[in-house]
């Protein structure tokens, strides 16, 4: 064998050993990172994340458009894509839309995105719920605005998109405008074999900042909605006559004063 076709071979079993090697140790290097040690890699996470200007978006009757501020507070630019969803935050909705959908924003640069109401057909005696989703997509490498040291061969680069999702409530004319969440103190509290239950007879949406029962801290749901009640899937150590105290979440954002109540026992339906 010639020297030349001996150093083919060689190249050729070099690079199979080394497929190999980023096809078996790789995927181990991301279940288990200390390996990277022992690989001398290092692991970077980066969060791609975006800072919003405000926590939830009210529209009453006299409100047909919002606009909502977008900054980005990393060191490099990212991509801003925005999409309204329903009230599962499952599926695209189109009562309203936002624009521009999609825009770069700058390291430490701010702008705004506008939401604006495209339908009429809500409920005229209870308010709706939508969300608005804000997601910053990274440079990626090849991409233009990419920094030349995002990736090397040297690092194992784990990525984190964040999805910024806050409320629009639609809130209409029948209702009072009450801003400062005081429909919080209409809410009743049951308790039936170690189960809590919560009921709201309000037309609001019920967004919670804090529930706490004798000094115990318990898990708020995510919402309320209006007419409706809810059953706290945890068992807890409560009995009818404990006192129960709650916050809720004003349309600025901030937290209720304290509400207070007893439970109730609930009633069981023969």
């Amino acid at each position: 064998m010639s020297l030349c076709n001996s150093h083919n071979v060689y190249e050729v079993r070099r690079r199979e050993v080394i497929i190999m090697f980023n096809k078996l140790i790789l995927p181990l290097l991301i279940v288990f990172p200390y390996i990277t040690n022992a690989a001398d890699l290092r692991s970077e996470t980066k969060s791609y994340s975006v800072t919003l200007g405000a926590s939830r978006i009210i529209f009453d009757d006299k409100k047909n458009a919002s606009s909502l501020l977008v900054e980005n507070k990393q060191e490099y630019p990212v991509l801003i894509e925005s999409r309204i969803m329903d009230e599962s935050s499952e599926k695209k909705s189109s009562e309203y839309f936002v624009t521009p959908p999609l825009f770069r924003l700058d390291p430490g640069q701010k702008n705004s995105i506008s939401v604006i109401k495209t339908s009429n057909e809500f409920p005229l005696d209870t308010e709706s719920l939508n969300w608005i989703c804000v997601k910053s997509v990274p440079p990626t490498k090849g991409s233009a605005w990419a920094d030349s040291n995002t990736k090397n061969e040297s690092t194992l680069n784990i990525d984190i998109l964040v999805n910024n999702c806050i409320k629009i409530i639609t809130r209409p004319s029948a209702l009072d405008n009450i801003k400062d969440g005081s429909y919080g103190s209409k809410l009743r509290w049951s308790v039936s074999n170690s189960t809590l239950s919560v009921e709201n007879p309000t037309p609001y949406y019920i967004n919670f900042s804090s529930i706490n029962l004798d000094k115990r801290n318990i898990t708020p749901p995510v919402f309320l909605k209006p007419k409706s009640s809810y059953a706290f899937n945890k068992k807890i150590d409560i009995k009818g006559g404990d006192k129960i105290r709650w916050k809720l979440i004003d349309d600025y954002g901030a937290p209720t004063s304290d509400f207070e109540s007893i439970v109730h026992t609930a009633i069981r339906e023969n």
